[in-house]
């Protein structure tokens, strides 16, 4: 009989963290500038909106605007990132890195709103006892979501997000040119 060892219990803390940032950062690249983009100016996934909505002026000078991206090191990043996603909403409380890695990337593209949605939706379409599609990561998703299978809850998290990011091209054509990338990241 094989012993199935849990994925936490492979890594740190911290060791979790940074394969999950690592993926983020795989996915979202470096400097943006394209004009479609609601988020306005990017630079490693981190929009100029999302720093003027948390206030962070990265070069000190007062306001914020597209030179405070420009300066945004790939390390300020991961910092951000730590503080505003995976420590805010504790995704180290999802035992399968796989799993939690799915959720932060999905959450850092569409919103963590929208991506713990998916997650809910997900663990309900496994389980014959659901849990509350709201949003709100917390206790029982994280209890629901550790007790799936993690390769198959990552499947259908999978499915659940390229279904979304068709939802969203079909609402809002003028983002058909986000497509391929959507659909990629969805498929990882």
């Amino acid at each position: 009989m094989t012993k199935t060892i849990n994925c936490v219990e492979l890594v740190t803390p911290e060791q979790r963290f940074q394969y999950a940032v690592e993926i983020v950062l795989l996915h979202e690249g470096g400097l943006s500038e394209d004009k479609r983009d609601p988020g306005g100016t990017t630079q490693w996934g981190v929009s100029l909106r999302f720093l003027k909505a948390a206030g962070i002026d990265i070069d000190g000078d007062g306001d914020i605007d597209s030179h405070d991206i420009r300066d945004l090191t790939r390390g300020g990043s991961k910092e951000i990132y730590r503080d505003h996603w995976w420590n805010n909403f504790g995704y180290d409380r999802l035992n399968s890195i796989r799993v939690s890695t799915k959720v932060f990337d999905l959450s850092i593209n569409m919103g963590p709103t929208a991506a713990h949605r998916l997650l809910q939706i997900a663990v309900n379409r496994l389980s014959d006892k659901p849990i509350s599609v709201d949003g709100i990561i917390g206790p029982n998703t994280f209890k629901a979501a550790n007790e799936k299978d993690a390769h198959v809850l990552r499947q259908t998290l999978r499915d659940c997000a390229e279904h979304k990011y068709v939802q969203i091209l079909a609402d809002k054509p003028h983002m058909e040119w986000a497509r391929n990338g959507w659909i990629r990241r969805s498929r990882w």
